[in-house]
């Protein structure tokens, strides 16, 4: 995934990467947010993914 130079950073919002979406290489800060109860993301998976980013 290419992000323009002018991207400052990366936010994700109740969600978590895939195994096809790997950010971990990328150069730009990342902040990834969840809520325990929210009957989508799980702390699990949340963990699980925390390699994909950067």
């Amino acid at each position: 995934m290419k992000i323009q130079k002018r991207r400052k950073g990366l936010s994700l919002l109740g969600s978590y990467p895939s195994d096809s979406n790997d950010f971990s290489k990328m150069k730009v800060p990342m902040l990834s947010l969840y809520a325990e109860h929210d009957g989508l993301s799980t702390v699990e998976k949340i963990l699980k993914t925390k390699h994909l980013l950067s």
